[in-house]
């Protein structure tokens, strides 16, 4: 976690990822002491399938010299029960008030960004963990962000930037909550086009801190078309007929008190549907683990209990899953 200036505190995160097939649930998550705490998820969080979940560490600096502890995750998968990593800080007490950021773009937690072509998608730019934010007096940034211009069309409030050859370019500026040093800075909007890629890669170009003294690393996101097949070499929509799994979208979309989730399944079994926020946590069940037939379905959700942000709607049957943004705005 670096060098902390004395009196100071550092956020950062750990990536957990489940590689197996099958759900995987954390059984233990702990370990540290003081000075190191964590702040989420807690144990008894559930991994599914091909997903991850990032562990957030916080670590104040109370008192001089260099600290170690080691980070404890067992879980009740048979091939991998328990994972130790080292996690390493110190204090400088002679502190130069400089603050650091990693900044994301996309749902890291969770893979690609994905959507059918001609749906609202909601990208989000992120604080992924910092250092020294509120000493350094760090509020202000701006942000250019680029993408395969056949792809993603700035919608919204998102400005239309500019386009240079195949890729479009445009620039954003925002500021951070004033006690916030980790999470959702903003989210763009755009419509998913049918272009002549299935996927584009979503660069941070440059990301600036505007005032105070801090310093930030990037980490680019990626996008790609859902429902496509490959034919003859060329990039077609996949017919939205009764034999696929399928999650179709939400309406409203922002959505305020209640939205409309509707979704396809063709395999008999148990069945999740859950909405999750943009570090991998659980805010609502709507499904859980039911034996649910096949068909089409709707479900109408009621949002009054999540807080306004960005989520994505996460389906999982027996043998796939599948997810789309969510963004509550009352």
């Amino acid at each position: 976690m670096g060098v902390i200036a004395s009196g100071g505190f550092k956020t950062d995160s750990v990536e957990i990822r489940n590689t197996g097939n099958a759900p995987a649930t954390l059984t233990q998550l702990g370990g540290l002491s003081s000075p190191f705490t964590i702040i989420r998820p807690g144990a008894g969080y559930v991994l599914r399938p091909k997903s991850s979940v990032w562990v957030v560490i916080r670590y104040d600096a109370v008192s001089q010299g260099a600290f170690n502890d080691t980070l404890l995750v067992e879980s009740n998968d048979p091939c991998s029960i328990l994972v130790q990593t080292e996690i390493t800080a110190g204090e400088n007490s002679n502190p130069d008030s400089e603050g650091t950021a990693q900044i994301s773009i996309g749902n890291t937690a969770t893979g690609s960004d994905t959507a059918r072509s001609g749906l609202i998608v909601m990208i989000p730019l992120v604080i992924r963990s910092s250092q020294n934010l509120i000493q350094s007096n760090t509020r202000n940034y701006t942000a250019t962000i680029s993408f395969y211009k056949n792809l993603l069309k700035p919608a919204g409030t998102t400005p239309a930037g500019v386009v240079n050859g195949n890729r479009r370019s445009i620039t954003v500026t925002g500021s951070r909550n004033s006690s916030d040093t980790l999470g959702l800075l903003q989210q763009l909007q755009f419509i998913a086009m049918l272009g002549d890629e299935a996927c584009t890669d979503i660069s941070i170009d440059s990301f600036v801190w505007t005032d105070g003294n801090a310093t930030a690393t990037t980490q680019d996101g990626e996008f790609c078309l859902s429902e496509l097949c490959q034919a003859g070499g060329n990039t077609r929509l996949i017919s939205s007929g009764g034999g696929q799994f399928m999650l179709y979208g939400t309406t409203p979309n922002p959505a305020a008190g209640q939205t409309r989730i509707e979704y396809n399944l063709i395999e008999h079994g148990t069945t999740t549907l859950t909405i999750i926020d943009m570090l991998g946590r659980t805010v609502k069940t709507i499904l859980q683990s039911q034996a649910h037939p096949v068909g089409r379905f709707t479900v109408d959700v009621p949002l009054l209990d999540i807080p306004d942000g960005l989520y994505r709607i996460v389906l999982q049957s027996p043998s796939q899953s599948l997810s789309l943004p969510l963004q509550v705005a009352k």
